[in-house]
């Protein structure tokens, strides 16, 4: 049995945090709200980089949330 957290499965979270390590550059499309990109901001640390991508510009304004979510530096929003 799975617990989920937010609508998405924690056994994905849990794969998620070993293959976003720290330093790492991660491409998260079809970011959304940015609600995930700042997560895995948070797991790549400050080394790391996450480039948040959507095709809504909308999404892209509300994933700009990083700077609030203190990782503002390490997420960078693109509108595809």
């Amino acid at each position: 049995m799975t617990a989920c957290f937010n609508g998405i499965q924690r056994h994905w979270f849990s794969m998620n945090q070993q293959i976003s390590a720290l330093g790492h550059i991660v491409a998260d499309f079809g970011c959304g709200l940015g609600h995930m990109a700042i997560e895995i901001a948070k797991w790549v640390g400050p080394g790391g980089h996450v480039h948040a991508l959507d095709i809504n510009s909308e999404f892209v304004t509300q994933s700009r949330n990083a700077h609030a979510a203190g990782v503002g530096d390490r997420v960078t929003a693109h509108q595809l």
